[in-house]
């Protein structure tokens, strides 16, 4: 019974086979070789010489403006101090100093991962609580409302399910 199934379907694949190279194979030899596929048929008015524009364009800096370097302090992301109330949601930042995966767990609701480079920044918002596991605990310092919480532990540090609440915020003084 089996080997009557197994025939069935293997005539049934071949007909199919057949049946589809038959199919798509029915369009005209002289067709197929005058029909450009690879070309996009736009009108040539839509493109615009770009070369034109560049020679038009004025320079960005006059020869007479001095450039200045920037710290490489000042470029770095600094946390903000922000006023927040009780009632507001809670704002959990982090910035980072190398390349780090993080995953926030939002409320028990909301779930968030991903990788940051180094030097970015990014904000959470919960009304209760932040479960957060991180690759590299010590590329990365949490902001919780304005209030720096620092590091969750060492460089190179895997760190799951760390529970970030409002009532660190006591612990702190805040």
């Amino acid at each position: 019974m089996q080997r009557r199934y197994t025939a069935w379907l293997v005539l049934f694949i071949v007909i199919l086979s057949i049946y589809t190279v038959i199919r798509y194979s029915e369009q005209p030899v002289a067709q197929l070789e005058t029909r450009d596929t690879t070309a996009v048929d736009y009108p040539t008015e839509l493109f615009v010489d770009s070369t034109a524009l560049l020679l038009e364009q004025p320079e960005l800096f006059p020869t007479d403006t001095v450039i200045e370097s920037i710290p490489e302090e000042e470029l770095a992301l600094q946390p903000q101090k922000k006023v927040f109330s009780q009632e507001d949601s809670m704002v959990l930042e982090a910035f980072t100093s190398a390349p780090v995966y993080y995953n926030v767990l939002m409320d028990s609701v909301r779930s968030e991962r991903g990788n940051l480079g180094s030097n970015d920044h990014k904000a959470w918002k919960a009304m209760g609580q932040f479960l957060v596991t991180v690759g590299d605990a010590g590329a990365i310092t949490f902001v919780l409302n304005g209030v720096e919480l620092g590091t969750l532990g060492e460089s190179g540090m895997l760190i799951k399910n760390y529970r970030i609440t409002r009532e660190l915020l006591d612990q702190k003084g805040h």
